[in-house]
């Protein structure tokens, strides 16, 4: 072939790994974005609780957030088609506790960045709720009765000072992205593996020792991120995670992975810095598509490092 030739096809080849960047970037993007969250955007949003009265009947947004509210005003409960509610930057210390049972209409409440340190179990009644965030709170504990929320589609509540999840989050079937970020959960219950639907797991700085035996039925699992935890070892049925993309465990106590660990053959992006990883099981070279493998402090030895290397030549590989 002559070199012109030769050019062309190299040209068109390099047009293709393109566009297949592109769709694997779009389908990465898409996933994280989540669940269809409804904000109403061709609603009017009312920023003051004293006009929002005025139309009681139409309004279905409301936005009280920054307003420096210390004491939860129960004339919200007149807002009978409220759907979207905004409370967060506050100063609130509880909700009322008959809160779910006037407020039944809800889709979406943000609460975060208050002083809560409980929910009422009133919140069981929310049964249209799909989006709730209480993140930057000071919960201790969420109640069972959060299992009730059927439709509870995105659960927030990092920053908190959990020190476990209920049982009954198993019950969450539709739930989608749970972040759990900088709490001080020490493991996960075993009904998480219940939880058919969630797509994105966030549970990095807590102090999480074990997951659930059967994480691997978790078979739309696309995110995980496990940073600074004290994570000895993986469950056999870590591999069964079929559909996950993206795997981070910076900073956990790993010393070694899965024999089969190479049968998550949809891994793009893998981080396992900061661990006491020695040697790496012979699945771990079968992986074909890594965007990224970042590798650092551990304790490889130079023929496994120098195997890394060569296997994912033309990678960005971060051992160093």
């Amino acid at each position: 072939m002559e070199f012109s030739g030769l050019l062309v096809v190299m040209m068109k080849m390099k047009e293709t790994l393109f566009i297949l960047a592109l769709i694997l970037n779009a389908n990465f993007l898409f996933s994280q974005m989540g669940p269809h969250i409804p904000n109403y955007l061709d609603k009017e949003i009312y920023n003051s609780l004293d006009e929002a009265l005025e139309n009681s009947n139409e309004v279905i947004k409301l936005d009280l957030s920054s307003d420096s509210i210390f004491i939860f005003d129960e004339r919200i409960y007149e807002l009978k088609n409220l759907k979207w509610l905004n409370l967060s930057m506050n100063k609130l210390l509880e909700l009322p506790d008959d809160f779910g049972n006037k407020m039944i209409n809800l889709e979406v409440l943000i609460i975060y960045g208050n002083e809560l340190t409980e929910l009422p179990n009133s919140l069981k009644n929310l049964s249209k709720l799909i989006s709730l965030d209480i993140a930057l709170n000071n919960l201790v504990y969420l109640p069972k009765e959060i299992g009730n929320l059927q439709e509870l589609k995105e659960l927030k509540v990092n920053a908190n000072k959990l020190e476990e999840l209920p049982e009954s989050i198993g019950n969450l079937k539709k739930l989608y992205y749970l972040d759990i970020i900088g709490n001080n959960i020490s493991r996960f219950p075993e009904s998480l593996s219940a939880c058919e639907s969630i797509v994105t797991i966030k549970a990095s700085s807590n102090k999480i020792y074990s997951l659930p035996k059967e994480i691997g039925s978790l078979k739309e699992l696309t995110w995980l991120y496990l940073d600074g935890n004290k994570i000895q070892e993986l469950p056999s049925s870590f591999v069964n995670l079929s559909q996950l993309y993206y795997l981070s465990l910076n900073k956990n106590l790993l010393s070694h992975l899965p024999v089969k660990f190479g049968a998550l053959e949809n891994i793009r992006g893998l981080s396992i810095e900061e661990n006491s990883l020695t040697d790496l099981p012979e699945s771990f070279f079968d992986f074909k598509f890594f965007s990224d493998l970042h590798l650092k402090d551990n304790f490889f030895n130079k023929q496994t490092i120098e195997r890394i290397k060569l296997t994912y030549q033309g990678i960005p590989i971060y051992l160093d």
